[in-house]
């Protein structure tokens, strides 16, 4: 897996030598950046680094059926709940953030809604996604600079993990209702 994630090995090592120690410490687990759904609209930190669905360009390239949830928080939000970590008495390993949650095939019928079009669709089978391989969005290509093409790939292709929590936090269709409704 660190031949796709060369910074993986790093993390890996620190969580190793943070275990070692008597610190206490959590290591938060976000889910997809909601920001980057709401770009070049939404203020973000972020660089652009698209995920399935390309808002801008009414386009989706879904993993599997489309029906495994995915979550997604807004960057802004997960410093809000770093914020509530600090006030917690103990810190578990994880901590999993989650914003908002849902499929990609309901993310994409609300951007579609929102945008007031049918996106160009396509699904990438099961199978392909085992061997790592996605197909690609547009903005993919952009970021292979920084990025290789196989990296890219890697990263595409996995799921998220997700939990509810009891903090206000920007929605999907919050998000793409702010950032991209005409009219």
């Amino acid at each position: 897996m660190t031949e796709y994630m060369p910074w993986l090995k790093y993390k890996l090592a620190a969580i190793n030598e943070l275990k070692s120690t008597k610190l206490e410490w959590t290591h938060f687990i976000v889910g997809y950046f909601l920001d980057y759904y709401g770009m070049p609209h939404v203020k973000t930190h972020l660089p652009p680094f698209l995920v399935s669905v390309d808002v801008a360009n009414k386009l989706a390239r879904i993993p599997g059926t489309g029906n495994d949830a995915v979550t997604f928080t807004y960057s802004y939000d997960v410093a809000k709940f770093v914020a509530v970590a600090l006030d917690m008495d103990k810190w578990e390993e994880e901590t999993i953030v989650a914003g908002d949650k849902a499929t990609w095939n309901e993310f994409l019928r609300l951007a579609e809604e929102i945008r007031g079009c049918q996106f160009d669709v396509e699904y990438d089978s099961i199978e392909k996604l085992k061997t790592w391989q996605i197909t690609e969005l547009p903005s993919h290509v952009s970021s292979y600079g920084l990025y290789p093409k196989e990296l890219m790939q890697f990263l595409m292709a996995g799921l998220e993990r997700a939990m509810v929590a009891d903090i206000e936090v920007v929605k999907i269709e919050d998000m793409l209702r702010e950032n991209w409704k005409t009219g």
